[in-house]
């Protein structure tokens, strides 16, 4: 359940053109929906506003998506993942700080991404990423301060090199969750993992 008073928003990076997989792996079927829906659902449970970034000519995929989520265009996303986040920030620029999340990462529990909110709420001045056994993950959450730095990124880095750049202001928030290290690139990797899902090894919850 979102909190009335949470402030903030998401943003769903989800303008790629899933070269690897071969096809729209944002349609791919996982579970009853397709894998953007999903991941859209499980931030939405946790945020007052989810903006997702497609490319211009993404009617197909914006067709799918609810009127509860909002939609920033990336004119430029085959210059990079870059383009696509500013796109997300631009349409945040009033907000406290935002959570960037990837579209392609439905393990991510609900926990985790009320975490990384909550730390949010109470350290306006610093990065928060998540960790788990010791390595930083996605989502990452950005205050204000840094929306400016973000806008100024280019090529397909996208916020890792601000963060390289601005390791002391950056907390890592430790979660027991793998997911925030589990993207899916390929087909083979995607049927493993729903795979997984479907043994309850890699269970797709809200827990």
């Amino acid at each position: 359940m979102v909190e009335a008073d949470a402030q903030g928003t998401a943003i769903l990076l989800a303008a790629g053109y899933s070269h690897r997989f071969g096809r729209d792996k944002r349609l791919e079927r996982l579970g009853s929906d397709s894998l953007l829906n999903y991941v859209c659902r499980l931030y939405s449970g946790v945020f007052n506003r989810v903006i997702v970034v497609i490319r211009n000519d993404d009617s197909k995929v914006q067709a799918t998506l609810t009127a509860r989520h909002e939609v920033a265009y990336s004119e430029h996303a085959a210059k990079g993942i870059s383009q696509s986040l500013i796109a997300g920030v631009q349409s945040a620029l009033n907000e406290p700080w935002v959570v960037i999340g990837l579209a392609d990462m439905p393990f991510v529990k609900s926990n985790t991404l009320y975490e990384i909110r909550n730390a949010l709420c109470h350290e306006r001045d610093r990065i928060v990423r998540p960790q788990h056994d010791g390595k930083p993950g996605n989502p990452v959450g950005f205050p204000s301060i840094f929306f400016s730095r973000l806008l100024e990124l280019t090529g397909d880095q996208g916020a890792r090199k601000l963060i390289d750049k601005v390791d002391s202001e950056v907390i890592d928030v430790s979660v027991d969750d793998p997911g925030i290290h589990i993207d899916i690139d390929t087909p083979r990797s995607f049927h493993q993992l729903a795979g997984l899902h479907s043994q309850g090894i890699l269970p797709l919850t809200n827990r």
